[in-house]
């Protein structure tokens, strides 16, 4: 018993010591990318196209939302709810996972020979936002699946029990008590798809425009995008190192946003259900 206790208590020292240094590691990352940030905004602003990439990230970061969740929730709930069981379901979950896994610049090069050429779209942000939806789609389809999964099996056989149909089960026992869980996973993917970059380099991101500053079938400005250039292309380097930290530092607080919107609809839900 003491030597079982003493490993108890070694294992979670050692968790409670990793979780710290993960917080640690996450609150000092935040803060040295907005203390070096944002006093440089004004000279951002100063520069031009702050207004214009601050748009295009808006702009792609709904086209996502539009593609991939409608498609990532109804695709979880096929998988979960209504889908097959067995071999046939661990060969489609690890489809998706070693989708997630595939590296942006080559989700990419699909959305230049898909979207760009394939379609016609040309370099644009609607090419670039559907690259970015169908890049989302396989890592937000899973942490819905696992949300609808995470719903006491107890709660479904009660409401077949009750004589409910499989729609109704879904619609108002299921989707309500997992929507914490999607909002979650909705959010996480908008905000990875936000900060991508190597998707934007080939379907029409660009560092500056002449013409109007939005627009679906043109190309655009994107954050991201303005921070790579400004580190690696702009003749300056000590000038270009400050501007790229305001940039990211913007793109940062898109991310908090996104993040604390989804987390005070998810109290909502969850005060709502009781929960």
């Amino acid at each position: 018993m003491n030597s079982a206790s003493r490993r108890e208590r070694l294992l979670a020292g050692l968790l409670g010591g990793l979780t710290a240094a993960l917080v640690a590691l996450t609150v000092g990352l935040v803060l040295v990318i907005l203390a070096r940030g944002l006093p440089q905004v004004g000279a951002l602003l100063n520069q031009g196209g702050l207004g214009a990439a601050a748009l295009g990230t808006i702009g792609l970061t709904l086209i996502t939302a539009l593609v991939a969740a409608p498609f990532g929730v109804a695709t979880a709930i096929a998988l979960s709810e209504l889908g097959p069981t067995g071999r046939l379901a661990r060969g489609l979950r690890f489809g998706l996972g070693t989708l997630a896994g595939v590296p942006g610049v080559v989700w990419g090069l699909f959305g230049l020979v898909v979207f760009v050429q394939g379609l016609a779209l040309g370099p644009s942000l609607l090419a670039a936002g559907l690259t970015l939806g169908v890049f989302t789609l396989p890592s937000l389809t899973l942490a819905c699946e696992q949300a609808l999964r995470a719903v006491p099996e107890e709660e479904r056989e009660a409401a077949f029990a009750l004589g409910a149909t499989r729609w109704e089960v879904i619609t108002r026992n299921v989707l309500p008590r997992a929507a914490p869980g999607i909002l979650s996973g909705v959010a996480l993917g908008l905000s990875r798809a936000a900060g991508e970059t190597a998707p934007l380099l080939l379907t029409g991101a660009v560092y500056s425009i002449s013409g109007p500053v939005f627009g679906l079938s043109a190309p655009f400005m994107a954050l991201p995008h303005h921070v790579y250039t400004l580190v690696t292309q702009h003749p300056d380097p000590a000038v270009g190192e400050p501007l790229a930290f305001a940039a990211a530092a913007l793109l940062l607080l898109l991310s908090l946003l996104i993040g604390g919107l989804a987390a005070g609809l998810r109290a909502r839900l969850r005060l709502g259900e009781g929960l």
